[in-house]
């Protein structure tokens, strides 16, 4: 049972998924079926909104894609690719954003980008335009056929290496070991 789709608290998009894999689940692949199914189960505000976007037919004329994607385009229209770049390009890396969340809100960002198969490419050029890190940035630049998954692994491990270096700094102190001269610092 798939319930109501309820816009406050569910994304449409999450809704059909669900409804898909009850359809898998249920072994439901006849599309008269699932339509029949999805429309019976939007629950009153979604159907009344169906209605009105199919003005004047009824919601039973539109096979499955084509009441999916009237909903979708109402909940969720298509943003501009153009103000979506942007937001791509010119985001940089907070100062204490882990790489595994920069990389994850690029891709976020880059969901509506319309980059396709240049999709790595442009992910690789902003994780190293906006690391905002100069050892990382200097490291990743030094590096020959870069790609995207090249990159990251590189950033991850520098950010990794930071880390252990200030836990095992940490440690020292605390069992009165002496430190090193000069501390290094792989990722502000």
């Amino acid at each position: 049972h798939v319930g109501e789709f309820e816009e406050k608290v569910d994304n449409w998009n999450n809704y059909i998924e669900r409804m898909e894999q009850f359809f898998i689940a249920n072994d439901i692949v006849n599309e008269a079926k699932q339509k029949a199914i999805l429309l019976s189960s939007v629950g009153a505000k979604t159907y009344k909104l169906l209605c009105n976007l199919t003005q004047p037919e009824k919601p039973s004329s539109k096979n499955y894609a084509e009441i999916v994607k009237l909903v979708q385009d109402y909940h969720h229209p298509r943003p501009s690719t153009i103000v979506q770049r942007f937001k791509f390009n010119s985001y940089i890396r907070k100062p204490d954003e882990t790489i595994r969340n920069y990389v994850a809100e690029l891709k976020k960002l880059s969901e509506f980008c319309d980059f396709g198969d240049r999709l790595d490419e442009m992910l690789r050029d902003r994780l190293v335009c906006g690391v905002n890190n100069r050892i990382i940035q200097t490291k990743l630049l030094s590096e020959r056929d870069l790609n995207f998954s090249k990159a990251y692994e590189i950033a991850l491990a520098l950010e990794l290496a930071n880390e252990n270096m200030q836990s095992l700094s940490t440690s020292a102190e605390n069992y009165g070991f002496a430190q090193p001269q000069r501390e290094v610092n792989f990722v502000k």
